[in-house]
């Protein structure tokens, strides 16, 4: 796990930024911007998913983090991916 935080949300505005503590976050606005930061830096130590990919990029990082055994990043987003997550991690799904 590496130490830097990212936020994706496909639409952008300073007050999305400005209610997250302890900053800076690293921000994507895209899938496969999501995926491209996490495959160069590895994975964060927080993830803040918002927007229509929210939960596509969930699914993505359980997947890399339950096949090589790392532990899952602590988390934010909108409700839909907070539910995602804590059903993956009530399955099993996650390292803690």
């Amino acid at each position: 796990m590496t130490n830097y935080k990212i936020f994706m949300k496909d639409k952008i505005y300073p007050w999305d930024i400005m209610a997250h503590p302890e900053g800076p976050w690293h921000i994507t606005t895209t899938l496969e911007e999501f995926c491209g930061y996490i495959k160069h830096f590895g994975i964060p130590s927080s993830i803040s998913l918002f927007g229509q990919f929210g939960t596509d990029a969930a699914a993505w990082l359980i997947d890399i983090c339950r096949d090589t055994g790392v532990k899952f990043p602590s988390y934010y987003g909108s409700r839909d991916v907070l539910d995602y997550i804590e059903t993956a991690r009530s399955k099993g799904f996650l390292h803690t």
